[in-house]
């Protein structure tokens, strides 16, 4: 992920590892925070401390780049995308991602895409 820098907190490197292999999944933070004996204010905090992030917005840059890559290298409707990320809400996805890259899923289609 480009906005992960190295640390040394060994319970977010962890989380990122299973984020990066789960980020599709659905689940809460307190469902995260349980999944690695944790609560979900040591999670943030720890986060925040290693990456100058929460741990919900380092999933979104997951997500983000994902799609930027399915956006790239696939003809998958943004619809479809939407649904291999993990987002149930395909406008709220749009409005994220426009928001994260400065242009439409579209329109990074148009730009980028290498087929």
């Amino acid at each position: 992920m480009r906005m992960a820098r190295p640390h040394k907190d060994e319970l977010v490197k962890q989380v990122q590892a299973w984020l990066q292999e789960n980020y599709a999944q659905t689940f809460t933070l307190d469902q995260l925070a349980q999944r690695f004996s944790a609560s979900k204010g040591t999670l943030i905090h720890r986060f925040n401390a290693a990456l100058s992030c929460p741990p919900n917005v380092y999933l979104q840059s997951l997500r983000i780049e994902a799609a930027q890559k399915l956006l790239e290298e696939t003809r998958l409707s943004v619809d479809l995308l939407v649904n291999q990320l993990g987002y149930e809400d395909a406008r709220s996805f749009r409005r994220l991602f426009r928001h994260k890259t400065g242009v439409t899923p579209t329109e990074y289609r148009r730009r980028f895409s290498r087929r």
